[in-house]
């Protein structure tokens, strides 16, 4: 199974610089929240679309329509093994900030997960590491195009926080993208 691929091609970093100045500058908001937590922060749409227009235009190229959009902002090295509780498979990522030394890695197990929340009620399953086997990883240097119902984690190395992602959603189906 291929868990991930990049997508350098994509003309991404107009949309992460853009990203980059809406999140500390233009809606703070986003970033308010207890820093011992990591925290998917749901982004309106709407608004961050007609904030960040170079959201549109980087994925015109893929006849892509955006579903849903979030950051994720982690505070902490410690991140557990887990999968998202997530609608859509498949979701394409983005460096905002502090990415560059941070790899996910995936996992396969048989262990059953126990379910958690997180502050703003979103749900996510996490797993006894010992009991998990790494697979395969990736650093978040570019796009890149994952499996977000697999078992994941994030590790910090050298830890650099807040490290921040962002994460898109389509209504069309992106699994063709992992494809070679």
């Amino acid at each position: 199974m291929k868990y991930y691929k990049y997508l350098p091609d994509l003309d991404w970093i107009p949309a992460s610089n853009k990203l980059r100045w809406y999140l500390l500058e233009e809606n703070k908001t986003l970033l308010s929240f207890d820093n011992s937590n990591n925290l998917w922060q749901d982004a309106e749409k709407k608004l961050l679309i007609k904030q960040v227009p170079e959201l549109l235009e980087m994925v015109r190229p893929l006849n892509l329509t955006i579903r849903y959009v979030a950051f994720f902002v982690s505070t902490t090295s410690n991140n557990v093994i887990h999968n998202d509780h997530s609608p859509v498979d498949y979701r394409i990522n983005l460096p905002i900030m502090n990415c560059e030394n941070t790899e996910t890695k995936f996992f396969t197990t048989i262990d059953e997960p126990e379910r958690k929340l997180q502050d703003n009620g979103v749900p996510y399953y996490i797993y006894d590491p010992d009991k998990c086997t790494h697979v395969e990883s990736y650093y978040l240097n570019c796009p890149v195009v994952l499996r977000v119902n697999e078992l994941h984690q994030v590790i910090h190395n050298p830890i650099k926080i807040p490290r921040i992602s962002f994460t898109m959603a389509f209504y069309e189906d992106i699994s063709y993208l992992l494809e070679d």
